[in-house]
């Protein structure tokens, strides 16, 4: 027995050695063997002007645009850890920033334009894969970031003079949507700080936490009557809902600030013993007699028992939409 195990030892031992050094042999399904470069296994370290990564795809473009991704992973991760200890002023706004980050990073940097970028090796593995090796200029890198987020700042001051002489309503919604286009580029602007150490991001979390002050400023300015001329039951309460929801306080038509008006219509039609009604819903909302914002819903119900009970269903779908 003894003579059989040594030449199959002497094989085994044979066949590990054939591997090239900074190889890793793998097999595909169809037993096909092919093997990563060293340059796949152990990218090169980005340095004070490059950022490198590598790609596998099933032609050279898919492996680029993976390599990419690969720069734009790490950069992710890397201010996932940063972010964890960075900046810690947000007013109330704080909570809707943190909550979000994360998301906004992943989005973000998958998000990133690389306009500069070289692949500086690439290889076929098999029939349908590539795999590349690309660097990506971090100084061009930077001045695109630096360009994106001047160019919000242009934005928030052409918002900013529109909504001057509106009223409360109309700035809050106004104010709370450029607040989350600047929580959508805080990613980039910590990738900014990432890659320019020198970039002084303190303009942009100040223009955040004035955002967030003057969002609050603002709502504390509303309330709200609702003047219910609809024909359809429950309307009115899921408006109240709504409101009551994001927090704004219900008040008389006297001492309210913004009045809603409420309107319904409704068709109803019997097709082959089932109940069908369709809800036309318009809330319009006024300040100082003057039309500021107008919404309208249309919902659907079905009942084999009655229109009421097809009214009642139409109702799961309005449950769910925000008025504001």
């Amino acid at each position: 027995m003894k003579y059989y195990i040594y030449p199959l030892l002497l094989i085994l031992i044979f066949a590990s050695g054939c591997t090239a050094p900074g190889k890793q042999v793998q097999s595909n399904q169809a037993g096909e063997r092919y093997s990563y470069p060293q340059w796949y296994l152990t990218p090169p370290d980005d340095t004070s002007a490059y950022l490198y990564g590598v790609g596998e795809g099933e032609n050279k473009e898919s492996a680029l645009k993976n390599a990419l991704l690969n720069i734009s992973s790490r950069l992710s991760l890397t201010i996932s850890s940063d972010s964890n200890i960075y900046k810690e002023s947000y007013t109330d706004y704080r909570e809707y920033t943190q909550k979000k980050v994360k998301e906004d990073i992943r989005t973000q940097t998958q998000s990133l334009t690389f306009s500069d970028y070289e692949a500086v090796k690439s290889v076929q593995l098999r029939y349908n894969s590539f795999a590349v090796l690309v660097k990506v200029k971090k100084q061009t890198l930077s001045e695109s970031l630096k360009k994106e987020i001047l160019s919000l700042y242009d934005e928030i001051e052409m918002e900013n003079q529109y909504l001057k002489n509106k009223d409360p309503l109309t700035k809050y919604l106004g104010y709370s949507r450029t607040i989350k286009k600047l929580s959508a580029k805080r990613a980039k602007a910590d990738i900014l700080k990432t890659l320019d150490p020198e970039y002084n991001d303190a303009l942009f979390y100040k223009t955040l936490d004035s955002m967030a002050k003057t969002i609050n400023s603002e709502k504390e300015k509303i309330s709200f009557f609702i003047d219910d001329r609809s024909a359809l039951p429950r309307v009115e309460d899921i408006v109240k809902q709504s409101l009551t929801k994001k927090g704004f306080p219900l008040t008389n038509k006297n001492k309210a600030s913004h009045i809603l008006l409420l309107r319904s219509n409704t068709n109803k039609k019997l097709s082959y013993g089932i109940y069908l009604v369709e809800n036309n819903i318009s809330i319009e909302t006024y300040h100082d007699s003057s039309l500021v914002k107008s919404s309208s819903f249309k919902t659907d119900g079905a009942s084999s028992s009655g229109f009421g009970d097809a009214i009642n269903d139409s109702f799961k779908d309005l449950e769910f939409i925000e008025i504001f």
